[in-house]
């Protein structure tokens, strides 16, 4: 025992003395030399040696280039920030350096294929785990930390692993075997952050050495938890909305050009997607393939475990991996609940209702690839969608082709209650959002209309219908683009009993029925019937543009009051008290008003205004912003004909009106009136008498003014002021045989006085103004 103490004294001691008598650097060519004999490739020692004495001598080495191979490449095959690697003592005692291990700490390691040649590491594995001519042979290769990056050709790969734990460890008893243990973590060179679960895998290496033979491979391959958007981020290099998180054992053997890959794949807070993978839980979902590593293709696919039939099946392939990857999928899905795919479709981006439940299955079969994009065709069946407060809309087949970013909805045919119908259409694109959505509809109600169109479309409708409380349609609508802006509408609809609001009217109008079309932004409807409030009308509207209009319309009667209450939104206009009462400001212009633009004709069977009814009205209006031109008015009263014009400037605290009235043949106290006269007056309802001025001249004929007097001609001048009321001036009358010259005036309480004198007499007759008409008599 004393003797073994002694001896394990001095050799510590030996141990310890050792590197303060003989430093490290002394050894550097040495190790240059053993490193370049073990590793096969030229190697740069750029930093400094030292010793390492535990767990066994050696070296550590900062600052190491291992260069390729020139037939490879020019790139190096790894950086190596520190190189550890055992010693032979014998062989170092001899002045030479036989290592007995190497370990390279956080290095950035390229694995590279040059054309059809093989991986640079299988040649780098064989010349440093071989036996070698000193018979001895390396037991490992570690690498601690490192980068592994993968470069095909002239083309590097974005993929890398980082983080990478990595030991090759040659086999004793056969040289062609190689023992692989690693773990790392993908990660891509486009992307910055890295949340990917780690990769391990054990197993071994047969490298095939004679002519014709085959390198093989037998490993168990695990990946970690990880978000299943990672995943795909890291397939395709960007992220997606998907949810939930997979994991993964797979087996893989056999020959390198056509390794065999079974295993399983987990997943976990998949609650919503328990449908998609029916072995999510447990064992998971079985899974095979085929990899070709040298040629850089492989193959994937899903199996139906226990013999189960699974709703969605994937087969999957890709090449050139660890270059420029091409990805190819093919989708195959059997009767899938449709409203599991829509809340799939809406995780996915795409704009439909998230809230719409939906019934059904879905069957069909899509592929992708990244040159193409998305390819396929899947078909709902028996399916309905449930829309709030409605009749489901039910289908017996619909077809969704998917084409790139495009998701196609080819007509289909649906119900709505028991008699009701239409047929659907929609397109979307999911790289430039743009969607363009059609219904034909078979009488619809518009709550109807607007559910489906909802479901559909996923966006508004147009402001006509927008704007509609109630009604049905039967016809085409359709947009391309749908959206909140720059919707192009195209429709040919028959409506009855739809009920919108317009600015400016006091109620809701009611079109009866009609015929409305629509072509972008221009709506033109025709035949239309309808009423707005007791006013009942036939006509047609066009609206060119924003903010624009034309019209026909007849109204087969109405009266003033009527026409007065049509009108008073524009004339009536909501201001404050102090405004109203003390500044005597006006409100500020409702922004329709300021923006309104309209003209067209009006015809009025019958207007009752006041006691006197005209007929056969009819007028040119045109409504720019605050002012209202009405011209070219017509309208008969019993025989005759009154013409005329009128503005009205709504820009003001009050509306101002001006106008000019022609009388030809009017009926009047028995005999005839012509006249003309020009007015103004502001205000609206009983505020319009009192604020009239008028001035004008008449002329009638055979009219009864007084009893038993018969007038052959009246004429003469007027005026009319809300102060100084009515002045009559140059009149002239023949009154039975004579001829009178004179003047008379109303006051406030409509009694009118005359004094009219001839050759021979004088007459002064009174009376009073009314609606019914004049009635003099002698004065007293």
């Amino acid at each position: 025992m004393k003797r073994w103490l002694l001896a394990f004294t001095a050799a510590a001691a030996v141990i310890f003395a050792l590197p303060r008598v003989f430093k490290a650097e002394m050894f550097r060519p040495a190790i240059h030399r053993g490193l370049e004999d073990t590793l096969g490739r030229k190697v740069e020692i750029n930093g400094g040696i030292t010793y390492l004495l535990f767990p066994r001598p050696g070296f550590s080495v900062a600052g190491a280039v291992i260069h390729e191979h020139p037939s490879v490449g020019v790139e190096p095959f790894a950086y190596v920030g520190e190189l550890d690697f055992h010693v032979s003592l014998t062989g170092l005692l001899r002045g030479r350096v036989d290592l007995a291990g190497i370990r390279m700490y956080e290095p950035h390691v390229n694995l590279m294929k040059p054309g059809q040649s093989i991986w640079n590491f299988q040649p780098f594995l064989d010349h440093a785990l071989g036996p070698k001519r000193t018979g001895t042979t390396l037991p490992a290769i570690e690498i601690r930390g490192g980068r592994l990056n993968f470069k095909s050709g002239d083309v590097k790969s974005v993929l890398y692993l980082s983080e990478t734990d990595l030991t090759v460890e040659a086999d004793p008893d056969s040289p062609d075997r190689f023992g692989i243990q690693f773990e790392g973590e993908p990660a891509r060179t486009d992307r910055g952050v890295r949340s990917l679960g780690r990769v391990s895998g054990r197993g071994m290496l047969t490298v095939g050495r004679t002519s014709g033979a085959e390198s093989r491979i037998e490993l168990s391959l695990n990946t970690e938890r990880t978000a299943l958007s990672e995943v795909i981020t890291l397939i395709q290099g960007r992220g997606s909305g998907l949810r939930g998180f997979v994991s993964s054992r797979l087996k893989l053997s056999g020959p390198l050009s056509a390794i065999q890959t079974e295993g399983s794949i987990q997943t976990a807070e998949f609650e919503r997607l328990g449908w998609l993978l029916p072995g999510g839980s447990g064992a998971g979902v079985p899974v095979r393939g085929k990899l070709d590593l040298p040629g850089q293709t492989m193959t994937f696919e899903t199996v139906a475990p226990g013999g189960a039939a699974m709703p969605v099946s994937l087969r999957a392939r890709a090449s050139r991996f660890l270059g420029v990857p091409s990805w190819a999928m093919l989708i195959t899905v059997n009767d899938l609940p449709l409203a599991s795919v829509r809340w799939l479709l809406a995780e996915a981006g795409i704009p439909l209702p998230a809230d719409l439940p939906a019934e059904g299955k879905l069957s069909g079969a899509v592929g992708y690839d990244t040159a193409r994009g998305m390819q396929g065709e899947m078909k709902a069946r028996q399916g309905a969608l449930q829309m709030d407060g409605l009749p489901p809309v039910r289908f017996e087949s619909a077809s969704v082709v998917v084409d790139g970013p495009v998701l196609e909805l080819r007509p289909a045919a649906v119900r709505i209650g028991e008699a009701r119908g239409a047929t659907v259409e929609a397109r979307y694109n999911s790289v430039s959002g743009e969607r363009e959505a059609s219904i034909q509809t078979q009488g619809l109600e518009l709550a109807e209309l607007r559910g489906l169109w909802k479901a559909v479309a996923a966006g508004p409708m147009p402001e006509m219908l927008d704007r509609a409380v109630e009604g049905s349609l039967q016809g085409a609508i359709r947009c391309k683009p749908c959206g909140e802006a720059g919707a192009q509408w195209t429709a040919d609809t028959a409506v009855r009993g739809l009920r919108i609001a317009l600015d400016g009217l006091p109620a809701t109008v009611l079109l009866e029925s009609g015929l409305v079309s629509l072509r972008g932004t221009a709506l033109a409807a025709r035949r239309l019937e309808g009423r707005l409030g007791t006013l009942r009308w036939t006509g047609e509207v066009a609206v060119p543009a924003a903010n624009q209009a034309k019209f026909n319309l007849e109204f087969p009667e109405a009266n003033s009051s009527q026409l007065e209450a049509f009108l008073s939104p524009a004339f009536e206009r909501q201001q404050g008290l102090i405004a109203r009462t003390i500044l005597r400001r006006s409100g500020p212009l409702p922004e329709w008003l300021r923006l309104r633009r309209a003209d067209g004709r009006v015809k009025i069977r019958q207007l009752q205004v006041g006691p006197q009814l005209l007929e056969a009205v009819s007028f040119a209006v045109n409504w720019t912003g605050p002012k209202i031109e009405i011209t070219n008015w017509q309208s008969r009263i019993g025989d005759g004909q009154l013409l005329g014009a009128l503005t009205a400037d709504l820009a003001g605290r009050a509306p101002v009106y001006k106008g000019r009235v022609e009388a030809s043949a009017v009926p009047w106290q028995e005999g005839r009136l012509d006249g003309g006269a020009a007015f103004e007056t502001s205000g609206a309802g009983s505020q319009l008498i009192p604020r009239l001025s008028a001035q004008g001249t008449f002329a009638a004929r055979d009219v009864v003014l007084a009893p038993d007097t018969e007038w052959r001609t009246a004429s003469g001048s007027f005026s009319y002021t809300g102060a100084s009321r009515l002045q009559i001036t140059g009149i002239e009358a023949a009154i039975g045989p004579d001829s009178y010259q004179g003047a008379g005036a109303a006051n406030a309480d409509g009694r009118l006085a005359i004094e009219l004198a001839s050759a021979q007499r004088q007459l002064r007759l009174a009376g009073r103004i009314s609606g019914q008409g004049v009635e003099l008599r002698p004065a007293r």
